[in-house]
């Protein structure tokens, strides 16, 4: 007899008979990737659903989303014309040629790709605020390099971005004149949450830590010793005469409790549902910590347990833009059939709510219920039109109709 533990604990594997496999491995595939195709599910042994997460997962590790474009190198002077003006339309083409190629390469990618859109709406920058094709591309490189990597080695890396320094303000951050943008959105929106055993003195003293930083020609992030202010500084209770990664090295080591509770917590809220299992979330907090800040324990012990796949989670929550066109594609097995279809692709995720690298504000988007009001809902119907008659044509599966209800 199967020794089965009741849903709430992330513990137990998971255990279910052959005659429900199918249906558990296509929910699997909506909740950690974008679907996968009705012929694809006949051709999965459903016997192992935990070795086939670790073939997901292992495979997500080591795959690329995008091909560094030609212009990676280029300064600030390849985009100026010869009066010195930016040149505003190649800016343009450049971002929405990169912005298609990663939003293509995130739906090809599948668990890979949810995770970098999961970063992306954590660690959140504008595009529109820096304008600048060349700090896009460093941005999304972290964010792929990290998305299953080590969390303590992504916020230090992610701070030092073109893109990270400009967006929130610190390189405006000086010994004279300090600017806590960068250092409040590191603890409220990164790691700890609101207001969750920090204060305003932190802040204050985390900016000065942080001061010194430029940004040059689009191109790197560096240090100005000359505007940093080198004075002793009181950090969670610690004094010491802190820079950045000092700054890194005491939030993980003195709120590491903090951390790790407010990051499973998010990572639970959008694979499993927004209203927080505090068991579930405790037990992945510990494994988080015990391995170093280290994200794929954490995913595997979640994606494995009898909790994840509980039924009670079925079609309970509302999909972002970007899942309900992906899951609907995947699996209905379409594919673009040229540019102009994957040039619209970016364009109508924008139409219906999700523009892909300008979420509405730092926080990102909201999800869940505010994907849906009275003109995005009738749009989402829209784009699904759109994908059956304009990029599928008249080749409609029938059986395939109901992709992406749950």
């Amino acid at each position: 007899m199967n020794n089965i533990l009741p849903a709430s604990s992330v513990s137990h594997q998971l255990n279910f008979d052959s005659t429900s496999g199918s249906k558990k491995i296509q929910y699997l595939y909506r909740k950690i990737a974008y679907g996968i195709s009705y012929e694809k599910v006949g051709k999965i042994n459903p016997d192992n659903i935990p070795e086939l997460i670790d073939k997901i997962i292992s495979k997500a590790k080591n795959t690329r989303l995008t091909i560094s474009p030609e212009w990676k190198n280029w300064t600030l002077e390849n985009y100026e014309k010869r009066n010195g003006e930016l040149n505003d339309k190649l800016i343009e083409k450049h971002f929405y040629e990169y912005s298609t190629e990663a939003v293509l390469g995130i739906k090809k990618s599948g668990f890979k790709g949810k995770m970098v859109l999961f970063w992306m709406n954590h660690f959140v920058t504008e595009f529109w605020n820096y304008e600048s094709p060349v700090m896009l591309h460093k941005y999304f490189q972290i964010l792929e390099k990290y998305a299953l990597g080590n969390f303590k080695d992504f916020v230090y890396e992610i701070g030092l971005t073109p893109a990270m320094l400009l967006y929130l303000n610190g390189n405006e951050n000086t010994k004279e004149k300090p600017n806590e943008n960068y250092a409040r959105e590191l603890l409220e929106l990164f790691t700890l949450g609101r207001d969750n055993n920090y204060n305003q003195k932190d802040i204050e003293e985390i900016a000065r830590a942080f001061s010194g930083y430029e940004e040059n020609d689009w191109t790197k992030v560096y240090f100005n010793k000359e505007l940093h202010d080198n004075g002793i500084k009181t950090i969670f209770g610690v004094t010491g005469n802190f820079n950045y990664k000092d700054v890194i090295d005491l939030l993980f080591e003195k709120r590491k409790k903090e951390i790790a509770k407010f990051i499973c917590a998010k990572i639970y809220s959008t694979f499993v549902h927004v209203e927080i299992n505090e068991k579930v979330v405790m037990e992945l907090s510990g494994i988080f910590i015990e391995n170093n800040f280290e994200l794929i324990p954490v995913l595997k012990q979640l994606f494995k347990s009898e909790h994840f796949l509980s039924e009670e989670f079925i079609g309970i929550q509302i999909k972002s833009p970007v899942e309900l066109c992906f899951i609907f594609m995947n699996e209905m097995d379409i594919d673009f059939k040229n540019e102009r279809e994957k040039k619209e692709l970016t364009g109508n995720l924008e139409w219906i709510g999700q523009a892909v690298f300008n979420p509405p504000n730092v926080a990102g988007w909201k999800g869940q219920r505010n994907w849906i009001n009275a003109t995005s809902l009738t749009r989402r119907w829209q784009i699904l039109d759109w994908i059956l008659y304009d990029v599928l044509g008249n080749k409609i599966n029938l059986k395939s109709l109901n992709a992406g209800i749950y």
